[in-house]
């Protein structure tokens, strides 16, 4: 009886909180973000930035931004970054990125980025990622993408995102990202239904 009221406690009770308290805040406070800035982002620059030139703007800004490491990092092996260095690179700086600099990216300079900036990178080998998995994303709706496993991706690359698992983020890793450094967001947005 305990094994069958747990597991059934954890199969209803887990997933309904996982349907019903992180759906809705996927559909009240992460799609707010989503419908009031990234979609705004997307509807005025992101298109915009596609049709007109997507290399001229990552030629521009995105070696600016990151003047010293992130221009060497893609100058000499961006592939090799991604298959071996890309895990080391969130645990040491991406953590510190958060802490510092990334609310002000979002609040100042991802535009900025965006209009100007993403493709030193694009043009090396981040186009082979595009070109191979990005499309799959796109064909891919956004609750597949929730899905998916985000936390995988941290620990393996950024390509294999798309074929893991998001929902396993949710039952692993949610709580760590929360205790580290996605706190702004978690904080801003995401409080109430913690």
């Amino acid at each position: 009886m305990i094994e069958l009221n747990w597991c059934t406690m954890i199969e209803l009770n887990w997933c309904t909180m996982i349907e019903l308290n992180w759906c809705t805040m996927i559909e009240l406070n992460w799609c707010t973000m989503i419908e009031l800035n990234w979609c705004t982002m997307i509807e005025l620059n992101w298109c915009t930035m596609i049709e007109l030139n997507w290399c001229t703007m990552i030629e521009l800004n995105w070696c600016t931004m990151i003047e010293l490491n992130w221009c060497m990092m893609i100058e000499l092996n961006w592939c090799t970054m991604i298959e071996l260095n890309w895990c080391t690179m969130i645990e040491l700086n991406w953590c510190t990125m958060i802490e510092l600099n990334w609310c002000t990216m979002i609040e100042l300079n991802w535009c900025t980025m965006i209009e100007l900036n993403w493709c030193t990178m694009i043009e090396l080998n981040w186009c082979t990622m595009i070109e191979l998995n990005w499309c799959t994303m796109i064909e891919l709706t956004w609750c597949t993408m929730i899905e998916l496993n985000w936390c995988t991706m941290i620990e393996l690359n950024w390509c294999t995102m798309i074929e893991l698992n998001w929902c396993t983020m949710i039952e692993l890793n949610w709580c760590t990202m929360i205790e580290l450094n996605w706190c702004t967001m978690i904080e801003l947005n995401c409080c109430t239904m913690f």
